[in-house]
């Protein structure tokens, strides 16, 4: 029996930039999207160029890289790239971003990383800024401190926000694999913080595995010793 090998993509740019959701050229965009982000340039950045969001090309390359052929051709076409002008510089603001942020601590090294990710900068991302970019990058970096295990009021204050903010963030991040895959690796990335240097209003939290359900009511209630088991207080007289 043959085994089965991924077709080469083919097809004229056109397609690639289209809405042909054909195989071939869904592999054939995925491919120039994976080349694209090998050599360096933001999600946002190429996601202008096929007029599509961001998550998308996210979910494109994650899947190109579980491909070992598709991913060569990838590896190959980015090796090709000019580097000089950049092929999606277009969309890239003539100065990069730049940022004198340093961080302190594992949230603020979530932000970094985050910002990383998404071509902009910490400044970004700790700001007002509420375009899709920087809402999605920032709910990464406070997803990404959530699963390192930091509490929902810590992570607000690195964002000078609610925390029902933080909360209502991390649960869009959860809804979103290719965004929540992103903040894990991020989160196994950051650095550990030595408890000597957690302030009164960083608190560090076990957060629960998936699956994991807490007690209910009536566990709780009964771990709670009844009236009659509770130890008889005498008053002297």
């Amino acid at each position: 029996m043959r085994s089965w090998r991924p077709r080469r993509p083919s097809g004229p740019p056109e397609v690639l930039l289209g809405a042909d959701r054909s195989r071939a050229a869904a592999d054939g965009r995925a491919v120039a999207m994976t080349a694209a982000r090998i050599q360096g340039h933001s999600l946002p950045a190429i996601a202008r160029h096929f007029d599509r969001d961001h998550t998308t090309v996210l979910q494109a390359t994650r899947r190109i890289a579980k491909s070992p052929a598709l991913n060569g051709l990838a590896e190959k076409i980015a090796a090709d790239l000019p580097d000089d002008p950049p092929p999606v510089a277009a969309d890239i603001p003539a100065a990069a971003p730049t940022s004198t942020f340093e961080p302190d601590g594992p949230v603020e090294h979530a932000v970094v990383a985050a910002a990383e990710a998404f071509g902009t900068t910490p400044e970004v991302l700790l700001g007002a800024d509420r375009s899709r970019a920087a809402a999605d990058a920032r709910a990464v970096a406070m997803t990404a401190a959530r699963i390192h295990g930091h509490s929902l009021p810590a992570i607000a204050r690195h964002f000078d926000r609610d925390h029902t903010a933080v909360l209502s963030a991390t649960r869009r991040i959860e809804k979103t694999p290719p965004l929540r895959d992103l903040a894990a690796k991020i989160a196994a990335d950051l650095p550990e913080q030595p408890a000597s240097s957690i302030g009164a209003g960083d608190v560090v939290e076990h957060v629960p595995e998936p699956g994991h359900s807490s007690p209910g009511l009536r566990e709780q209630q009964r771990a709670v010793p009844v009236a009659a088991e509770r130890p008889q207080l005498r008053v002297a007289r």
